[in-house]
């Protein structure tokens, strides 16, 4: 028999029990989501390894690996060239929780969302005029609008509330990520906006999906296999304006 190639689709990590959160973009400094996004995923088993479904970027479409990665709160924009650490040292960062509290396992992981989302719960207006919520209160969750699950912190210095984001790294690789959202906020945000998505992009952990690559020479198309850390229809290759219509037409046509 043979066995599956850890290093291309389908990747066993990705089901909907091993969904341990999203990725969401808000508009830097306002209270807004960005439109349209197909919301970033993010999957582990019992193995340690994340896998990272990007579905909708600049750069492309990617599935990116990770194995046993720190996840951490924080605000700020970070620098990937960077470690966590010398982000935060340079003052691009402050994480929401002690930075040697924070997991690596599945079970951790699941912990730590599950804490968050027992963070002290404010209204839209309450984030929009924060002057009413106690100083000691550092860190809340949003319960209605648009933003209904995300989750906010207060800058030291400002004192203003600024989205909690999601990095994930290990010794070879830093990522910062999004505003980070629970795994039954992101599906709903899926369910309400993107139709069948979801289920389309959840085909990537059950059977091998194919690129099309059109060969000038003979004319003909032949479909490699997805493969991870490499980008497709990124904007070099499609119209900006085309992008969306194209990696939505090509998820679609995952083979479930």
């Amino acid at each position: 028999m043979k066995m599956p190639d850890p290093n291309s689709t389908p990747f066993p990590e990705i089901l909907e029990e091993n969904l341990l959160y999203g990725t969401m973009i808000v508009h830097p400094g306002t209270f807004f989501l960005r439109q349209p996004q197909i919301p970033s995923l993010y999957f582990m088993g019992y193995n340690g390894r994340l896998v990272r479904v990007r579905p909708y970027h600049p750069d492309g479409f990617g599935i990116f690996t990770k194995d046993n990665p720190r996840i951490i709160p924080h605000i700020g924009l970070g620098n990937g060239r960077g470690t966590f650490e010398q982000n935060w040292e340079f003052g691009l960062v402050q994480p929401t929780f002690a930075v040697e509290d924070h997991p690596t396992s599945r079970v951790d992981i699941d912990d730590l969302i599950s804490n968050m989302e027992a963070f002290h719960r404010i209204s839209m207006k309450q984030l929009h005029e924060p002057e009413g919520i106690p100083d000691d209160i550092g860190t809340v969750q949003v319960i209605d609008g648009e933003l209904s699950g995300f989750f906010f912190q207060r800058d030291d210095t400002t004192r203003k509330f600024n989205v909690i984001n999601a990095y994930d790294g290990n010794e070879e690789r830093s990522h910062f990520g999004h505003a980070l959202v629970s795994a039954q906020t992101v599906k709903e945000y899926y369910s309400n906006y993107l139709g069948h998505i979801f289920e389309n992009l959840l085909a990537l952990g059950v059977n091998t999906q194919y690129f099309p690559v059109f060969n000038r020479d003979t004319s003909r198309v032949a479909h490699k296999p997805v493969l991870p850390n490499h980008q497709y229809y990124p904007q070099t290759m499609v119209p900006e304006d085309d992008q969306l219509d194209v990696l939505l037409g090509w998820i679609q046509s995952f083979e479930t």
